[in-house]
């Protein structure tokens, strides 16, 4: 129940970034799964990303044959305590056909890869070994 009201919490903030118009476009629908086992998104469908301490929320739109995306990087909150309130970052990045790139936290990063087309992009989750250091 309390993941459940995070999460509404952190669409509510990116709704209110994209405005209302735009967030009835980006209600869930199903995703496709790639050959690598990313998610497949297309043009406006929202996806949602845990990276530990964080959570990303975004989209993309086809423009000019590339990948505009957007993504809303918040602090995951407990909704049972006092500071529930948390402030999120807006980053927005133009991606061409193939290219990716990288949401980081300390504990885990996803990697987004505009598709060949620039039609969809594929989202893939990862956690952090003893290996990877943070670029933070």
């Amino acid at each position: 129940m309390n993941k459940s009201i995070a999460a509404v919490g952190i669409a509510a903030v990116l709704f209110a970034a994209v405005g209302l118009s735009e967030a009835r476009q980006m209600l869930p629908q199903s995703v496709a799964k790639g050959p690598s086992g990313a998610e497949l998104y297309r043009a406006n469908q929202a996806f949602s990303v845990k990276l530990g301490s964080k959570h990303a929320v975004g989209y993309f739109a086809a423009e000019r044959g590339a990948c505009a995306l957007t993504v809303m990087l918040a602090e995951n909150v407990d909704p049972d305590s006092q500071d529930r309130m948390s402030s999120a970052a807006r980053i927005r990045t133009m991606l061409a056909p193939q290219d990716k790139t990288e949401v980081e936290s300390e504990e885990a990063f996803a990697t987004i890869t505009c598709g060949a087309t620039a039609e969809t992009v594929a989202v893939s989750m990862h956690t952090k070994g003893p290996g990877r250091q943070s670029g933070l």
